[in-house]
């Protein structure tokens, strides 16, 4: 875990998206609070689709990743400092 801007400690989980997902998500990476003991994949995700409302059609067909990992489920448990990447189905050559 890294410092913050102030010095302290990392209270933050990072979203970023690709594809459609980022535009989603207006082309920024997010960093939304978490508790030190962390906070469920689906609770935080359902946190950003509140804030984003074009992400939540999304969501259903995204592959989520936690720290470039397949999450294993919705009901993971991500901490301070770890990075959720949303991929929606796309294709390209």
């Amino acid at each position: 875990m890294g410092p913050d801007r102030k010095g302290g400690a990392v209270r933050t989980v990072r979203v970023r998206g690709f594809a459609t997902a980022r535009a989603a998500l207006g082309d920024r990476l997010w960093e939304l609070p978490a508790a030190p003991d962390g906070v469920r994949i689906d609770r935080l995700l359902a946190r950003l689709a509140a804030r984003c409302p074009r992400l939540a059609p999304l969501l259903p067909t995204c592959r989520i990743f936690v720290n470039d990992e397949p999450a294993r489920s919705l009901e993971t448990r991500v901490r301070p400092g770890d990075e959720i990447t949303l991929h929606p189905p796309y294709s390209g050559g």
